[in-house]
C-alpha cells in the first residue's frame, strides 16, 4: 500500500468515525430529552390529579355556635392553598380533611393533610400554621412532584382563584402574584391550577405544563359544573 492510499484510507476512516460519533451523540441526546419529557409528564399528571381531586371536593365547614359555616378555603395564595375537603379513604365513615398544598424549599409540590375530629356533632381541625396555638403536625405528608419553576413574566401562578366556575377575568379574586384577601375567601368557587414540572431547580430539560380549571360543586349549587 502506497503512502497516498494510506492517507486516503485514513481520511475516509476519520470521516466515517466523525459521522458515527455525531449520530451517537444525537441519539443519546434525543433519548435523554425523551426520558426527561416522560418523567416530567408523569410528575405533572400525578400532581395535577391529586390537586384537582381535593379541590373539586372542597366544602365549607359548620362551626358550633356560629350562624355561618367556615369558608372552604383557609388560605388562597399564588403558590399555597389550604382548604376543607370531603376526600376520604374510608367511604363507610366519611369525614372532611384539611389539606395544604404548597412548594417547599426545593420547589417540590407538597401535600399536608389533617383528618377531622368529631366534637359535639361538628367536625373540628387544628391550626395548620406551625407555631400557632392549636397547631398539630399533619397526619400525613407527601411530595407530589419534582421541581416547579418560578413563573416568569405573564406566566400564570400555580393557583388562580375565581368567583365563578367559568374562570372569567372579571371574577378573578386576586391579581397575579397576590394573595386572596381573607374577606374574599368565601367567594372562591373555582381554582385554576397551572402546574409546570422539571427535573430539578438546575435541570430545566423538557419542562411540562398542565392547566386545569377546577369547579367546586359544593360551593356553587346554582352553576352547572362539567
Amino acid at each position: 500500500m502506497s503512502l497516498t492510499e494510506l492517507l486516503v484510507a485514513s481520511i475516509v476512516l476519520m470521516i466515517v468515525l466523525t459521522a458515527a460519533s455525531a449520530l451517537y451523540v444525537s441519539a443519546t441526546k434525543a433519548m435523554s430529552m425523551a426520558g426527561a419529557l416522560n418523567a416530567n409528564t408523569a410528575n405533572a399528571s400525578n400532581g395535577m390529579n391529586e390537586v384537582v381531586r381535593v379541590i373539586r371536593a372542597g366544602t365549607s365547614n359548620p362551626v358550633e355556635n356560629l350562624p355561618l359555616d367556615a369558608p372552604a378555603f383557609l388560605e388562597a395564595k399564588p403558590e399555597s392553598v389550604i382548604l376543607y375537603s370531603y376526600v376520604t379513604s374510608d367511604p363507610a365513615v366519611p369525614r372532611p380533611v384539611m389539606t395544604h398544598f404548597y412548594l417547599n424549599a426545593q420547589r417540590q409540590l407538597v401535600e399536608d393533610r389533617w383528618v377531622a375530629t368529631s366534637q359535639s356533632g361538628y367536625w373540628s381541625f387544628p391550626s395548620p400554621t406551625p407555631g400557632a396555638s392549636g397547631y398539630r403536625v399533619p397526619d400525613s405528608t407527601r411530595i407530589l412532584t419534582t421541581a416547579v419553576p418560578t413563573p416568569q413574566g405573564t406566566a400564570a401562578d400555580l393557583f388562580t382563584y375565581y368567583g365563578d366556575v367559568r374562570g372569567t377575568e372579571t371574577t378573578r379574586l386576586a391579581a397575579a402574584r397576590n394573595d386572596v384577601p381573607a374577606a374574599s375567601l368565601e367567594r372562591i368557587v373555582a381554582v385554576q391550577v397551572t402546574l409546570t414540572t422539571q427535573q430539578s431547580l438546575t435541570n430545566s430539560s423538557s419542562p411540562v405544563t398542565l392547566t386545569n380549571l377546577v369547579g367546586i360543586p359544593n360551593l356553587n349549587a346554582l352553576e352547572s359544573i362539567s
